[in-house]
């Protein structure tokens, strides 16, 4: 997975409860070098808010979103990588919204090259999947792009999700 721009999918925790356990949404990684090539998003194990952990093999940024999205829910999550020329930033999205903007983005996109993806759990530090970073609920198919989504087409891909639910009877 080289040039990552963008990744969503919709998710559901099992309960409306934090776990208290750090748990990965996604994680792409470099499995060769541990952390050092990561694009991923998890819930922080003591407030359940969102966190993108983003890492180039020579620096790392992870911006937050300060909502604990953790409710028992269907949510759409979307997170794109804007290669600004120089200077790099993050958009993540929760439920066709924009939910933060991080302008300051200490990484070099365009450096990220990983090989290995996780939906649901994360390698942890250089190592298969542990169990504590394992995300207790539903994660709908993960759709990876090397396109930077604009905010109507997050906004589109997010009301074809809720009308595909109603029909489907599955909104909650």
């Amino acid at each position: 997975f080289h040039d990552i721009k963008s990744v969503h999918t919709w998710f559901k925790s099992a309960s409306a409860t934090n776990p208290g356990d750090l748990s990965f949404l996604f994680a792409l990684q470099d499995a060769r070098s541990g952390n050092a090539d990561l694009f991923s998003t998890y819930f922080n194990a003591t407030t359940g808010t969102m966190v993108a952990w983003i890492a180039d093999g020579a620096t790392s940024d992870t911006p937050t979103f300060a909502v604990d999205l953790l409710d028992a829910s269907w949510h759409h999550y979307a997170m794109v990588l804007i290669d600004n020329g120089g200077t790099d930033f993050l958009h993540m999205y929760v439920d066709g919204e924009l939910a933060q903007s991080d302008l300051s983005i200490n990484c070099t996109i365009g450096n990220i090259d990983t090989d290995s993806l996780f939906v649901g759990t994360s390698p942890g530090v250089g190592v298969q999947p542990t169990v504590a970073a394992s995300f207790a609920g539903q994660i709908a198919p993960l759709a990876v792009s090397k396109d930077e989504l604009t905010a109507s087409e997050i906004r589109a891909i997010y009301n074809d999700g809720v009308k595909a639910m109603q029909v489907a009877g599955t909104t909650n």
